[in-house]
C-alpha cells in the first residue's frame, strides 16, 4: 500500500510552519550582528584599595574612561550616584564613534572601614552604564584621648583622669611627661567588639591618671603619648595653683633690674 500524500491544507500548514522558523532564525542573526550592546566599553570598576588619613573626612578621586566602540554617536543624558558620599558631574554630551567619555567621582570617606558606591551613566534611549568605587578607609592615628587638654588644681584634684581609645589592640604605651607631672596609664580593656556587617570598628579603652607635684612648672606642661603603629598624642596640662601657694605667680617676688643684669 502507497503512503498516503498529506492533504492540501497541511502542506500548507507545514509551509508556514517552515517560514516562520526562518523568520525567527534570520531575525536572532541580525540581532547577534547588528545589535549594539554597551556601546560605551572600558573600565567600570575601581578600588582604591587601602587609604590612610590623618583625620576625616577624607575625599579620593578616580576618572572612569569610556570609549564609544560603536559606529554611531551616543548621546549620554546625565550621572546618578547611590549615596550622597560621591560627588560625580556627568553633563549631557555627544560621544562620537571611536571618542572617550571620561567620568571624574570624588567618594568622600567619612568614618574608618570599606566605603562602596555605585554611579550609574543614564544614555539616550534608556541604556545604563554603572560604574562602581570602593575604598578602605584607614586611619594613621587610631588614638583618641578625652578630654583633649585638661586643668589640674593640685590642692584641690589628687589626679585627674584621662581617657584614651583605640580601635585596634594596641601594645603598651611610651608615656613622656613635663617635670612635675606624675602619669599612670592602665591596662588596655575591650570595652566594644568590632561588627564588620554594621562597619563598626572595635574600640580599647584606657585611662591615664595625671597628678602634680610640687616642683610642676606654672605654665602650661605636656603629656606625649605614644604608641607603636597607632600614633602619637600630645595633651595640654595646666596647672593651677592657689593664691597662697609660693609657686603661686601672684607670690613670686619680682625681678629686679639687677637680677635681670645677673641672669646669664
Amino acid at each position: 500500500m502507497w503512503p498516503m500524500e498529506p492533504l492540501p491544507e497541511q502542506h500548507a500548514k507545514n509551509k508556514n510552519g517552515f517560514i516562520g522558523l526562518g523568520v525567527a532564525i534570520a531575525l536572532i542573526v541580525a540581532a547577534i550582528l547588528f545589535w549594539p550592546g554597551q556601546r560605551l566599553v572600558g573600565e567600570q570598576e575601581f578600588d582604591f584599595g587601602k587609604v590612610t588619613f590623618d583625620q576625616l573626612p577624607h575625599v579620593v578621586e578616580h576618572t572612569f574612561s569610556l570609549q564609544n566602540t560603536s559606529r554611531s554617536p551616543v548621546t549620554v543624558e546625565r550621572s546618578t550616584a547611590t549615596c550622597g558620599c560621591t560627588q560625580v558631574v556627568t553633563p549631557r554630551t555627544v560621544v562620537e564613534p571611536g571618542d572617550y567619555l571620561d567620568v571624574p567621582v570624588r567618594l568622600r570617606l567619612s568614618q574608618p572601614g570599606i566605603k562602596r558606591a555605585e554611579i550609574t551613566v543614564l544614555l539616550h534611549g534608556g541604556g545604563r552604564i554603572p560604574l562602581i568605587i570602593a575604598a578602605d578607609a584607614v586611619p594613621k592615628n587610631t588614638l583618641r584621648v578625652n578630654p583633649t587638654k585638661v586643668v589640674v588644681v593640685p590642692e584641690r584634684d589628687q589626679y585627674v583622669e584621662i581617657q584614651v581609645n583605640s580601635e585596634t589592640e594596641p601594645p603598651p604605651p611610651v608615656i613622656q611627661e613635663t617635670p612635675g607631672l606624675t602619669v599612670t596609664m592602665l591596662p588596655w580593656e575591650l570595652s566594644r567588639k568590632a561588627i564588620p556587617k554594621l562597619k563598626r570598628p572595635a574600640i580599647w579603652e584606657s585611662l591615664m591618671q595625671v597628678g602634680v607635684s610640687t616642683t610642676a612648672p606654672m605654665d602650661i606642661s605636656e603629656i606625649h603619648l605614644f604608641v607603636e603603629g597607632q600614633g602619637s598624642l600630645t595633651v595640654p596640662v595646666k596647672v593651677i595653683w592657689p593664691m597662697e601657694h609660693p609657686l603661686h605667680p601672684d607670690t613670686l617676688p619680682e625681678q629686679t633690674e639687677e637680677d635681670a643684669r645677673a641672669d646669664p
